[in-house]
């Protein structure tokens, strides 16, 4: 079980670099079209946002731009706390790290998510005319809205842990001020 765990949170101490790269891409390919198939937008770095429709190059260079903004904000930390660093193991890590983030696409299945905040957004203004309207929608969605937090939460987590552990393990990071590049960088991207 502990070994198991292990695998989860630092797979970049236990698998090979062509594997991790293997499966980056793969991640990043079956992200970005769960992204257009589920009307999913990255707008940021970690931003993950439900449109209604759009097309597919909005939807693959929004995710490529964040993509690249977090490898090249990591790389640029990650160059000052090790020159060594390979900008290949910054890739992998990245990409590696945003599996938990195209999971949570799957919560836009049959467009929920966004029907569900544009539904939110409607009773919004209303809601200071009529807070009972706000108050029913709410308490009919509780549990829509208690798991969406959850996993959303779980997803944030197990990116930063991801991320973490990989930077940590490409760049030989020790120093706290290592650490202070490393949030840094995730701010600046």
């Amino acid at each position: 079980m502990i070994v198991m765990v292990k695998k989860n949170i630092n797979p970049f101490a236990i698998y090979s670099d062509r594997i991790l790269l293997f499966i980056g891409i793969f991640a990043t390919v079956i992200g970005f079209l769960l992204a257009y198939f589920l009307n999913a937008i990255f707008d940021g770095a970690i931003d993950l946002h439900f449109v209604d429709k759009s097309n597919l190059q909005s939807h693959a260079g929004t995710a490529l731009i964040a993509l690249l903004s977090m490898v090249i904000c990591l790389y640029s930390a990650a160059y000052f706390i090790n020159p060594k660093t390979r900008l290949l193991d910054i890739i992998v890590v990245v990409m590696i790290a945003r599996i938990p983030i195209y999971l949570g696409i799957l919560t836009n299945i049959n467009n929920y998510q966004f029907l569900f905040s544009e539904k939110l957004l409607k009773i919004l203004p209303s809601s200071q005319a009529n807070p009972d309207a706000l108050i029913t929608f709410l308490s009919d969605n509780i549990f829509w809205i208690i798991a969406n937090v959850i996993i959303s939460l779980g997803m944030l987590i197990f990116f930063f842990i991801l991320l973490f552990n990989g930077f940590k393990t490409a760049t030989n990071l020790k120093k706290p001020l290592h650490i202070l590049l490393f949030v840094a960088a995730i701010i600046l991207a």
